[in-house]
């Protein structure tokens, strides 16, 4: 338990991204558009209390969703 920061990375060299949803802790804390060959790099302070990070994405209006790299450091 405790307070994290988590940060993500976003995005597709050949493809563009629409509106993938980010949630952490069961709260939509960003929806992310991305185009092709752009990434999005961005961190969000996460308490946890239940001893579990919970991490969901849904892939809005592309295809897919697509994380690249995430890194979790308590905060």
């Amino acid at each position: 338990n405790g307070v994290y920061d988590v940060q993500v990375m976003m995005g597709d060299q050949r493809l563009t991204q629409s509106g993938a949803a980010l949630s952490l802790q069961g709260v939509l804390v960003d929806t992310i558009s991305t185009g092709r060959g752009q990434y999005h790099v961005q961190s969000y302070q996460v308490s946890v209390t239940d001893g579990r990070l919970s991490l969901s994405l849904e892939a809005g209006g592309s295809i897919y969703a697509l994380l690249n790299g995430l890194t979790i450091r308590p905060a």
